[in-house]
């Protein structure tokens, strides 16, 4: 029996969730995918025998099971209770992403304000905002020869969205909390996309918070 390797097994799940990872995607979203499997498939996980990962051991995190969610949990819980900040007297927008979904019970998935800044959701900001994510997302963070990269522009289903437009200047802070709670060994595949234009400004605070103590694995912010 043959065994698969970590990346074989990887692209097998993009082949068996391919509807369920794109369902919904406008059609660029689906091409993104499509061109960073195949960059995915072309490249593999990194070995040690990579200059770059000459002392970076992965093989045991890849050899484990890691789930996937292709769409949020229904987990309710107080940001506050799971997570305390300590910058003394922060007055930010708080954004909080649960094993990589926008998490926004009760509340807009994607806020807009008067002077043209949006922030939120990155799956909402790809449909409501199409032409504007386009532009910007994976024009910095290229698939070729970065495998990290191509799996999750492969996989990614959500994550923080901010833009600022021209010359405008954000007033209060974006505080961006990162949880991951699972009772799995867990893969987390979010992507943020932080899009200033010129002579714009804001201040963005990330703060990762791990609520499982099981393998989680996230190798993009």
């Amino acid at each position: 029996m043959e065994t698969l390797t970590a990346t074989d097994k990887y692209l097998d799940l993009f082949e068996q969730k391919r509807k369920e990872i794109s369902k919904g995607d406008p059609q660029f979203m689906k091409e993104l995918r499509e061109e960073a499997i195949a960059s995915f498939r072309q490249s593999g996980f990194p070995v040690r025998k990579e200059e770059r990962y000459k002392y970076t051991h992965l093989e045991p995190v890849f050899d484990e099971e890691l789930n996937f969610d292709f769409h949020p949990r229904d987990i309710r819980f107080d940001d506050s209770e799971l997570f305390r900040c300590d910058v003394p007297l922060l007055d930010a927008h708080v954004l909080t992403v649960l094993n990589g979904f926008f998490h926004h019970p009760g509340g807009p998935a994607l806020s807009e304000l008067d002077n043209g800044i949006i922030y939120g959701s990155l799956k909402e900001a790809i449909h409501t905002h199409p032409g504007l994510v386009e532009k910007y997302l994976g024009k910095n963070a290229q698939t070729d020869d970065e495998p990290f990269v191509a799996l999750n522009t492969a996989f990614s289903q959500d994550g923080i969205f901010l833009y600022v437009p021209k010359g405008v200047q954000m007033e209060k802070p974006i505080q961006i909390i990162h949880l991951l709670l699972s009772d799995k060994n867990q893969m987390v595949q979010h992507r943020n996309l932080f899009v200033l234009e010129k002579n714009a400004a804001a201040q963005v605070i990330v703060c990762d918070h791990t609520l499982s103590l099981l393998t989680c694995f996230s190798p993009i912010r």
